[in-house]
């Protein structure tokens, strides 16, 4: 039973690992050997030179979901953030930070622990999905997606 394998590539797009989603077998996600998910943000090179809102995601398919709506999109590869990955948000010209994080006690963790660094840097606002959902992937009508995020809470 194949996965899907998920090239990752540095802000400056450089191939520096790769990611592997495995169907049935556990963990579901395998990085590739010392690549350090903690010092990538992923998705990034992907950016344009300048965003107005800035969309931040647990994971990889999360980045790709809302991407797929045309939102620009960076995945921590988990649910918190790093010292690392706040100074590679600091580098992207963004006005503001969306955060979409999982609906789930690790999300909720995630989310106060991305406050507390984020909002001394950027505008941050959160959506919070509905109970239904696990995570942004999950939503996959767009007008409902829209609405969603539309309705996200401002700090």
């Amino acid at each position: 039973k194949a996965g899907l394998a998920l090239p990752v590539r540095d802000a400056n797009k450089r191939m520096i690992g790769w990611i592997l989603r495995q169907r049935v077998a556990e963990p579901k996600y395998l990085y590739y050997p010392g690549m350090k998910k903690s010092k990538v943000l992923f998705g990034q090179h992907l950016l344009p030179e300048r965003v107005e809102t800035l969309y931040v995601v647990e994971g990889s398919l999360d980045a790709i979901s809302l991407d797929q709506y045309g939102y620009p999109v960076v995945s921590l590869l988990g649910a918190m953030v790093s010292a690392a990955q706040v100074k590679l948000l600091r580098n992207i010209k963004a006005d503001k930070l969306v955060l979409v994080l999982d609906n789930d006690e690790a999300g909720q963790i995630g989310f106060q622990k991305a406050m507390g660094c984020l909002s001394k840097s950027f505008v941050v606002s959160y959506v919070k999905l509905p109970k239904e959902y696990k995570d942004v992937q999950d939503v996959r009508n767009s007008e409902e997606l829209i609405s969603i995020i539309k309705n996200r809470t401002f700090f």
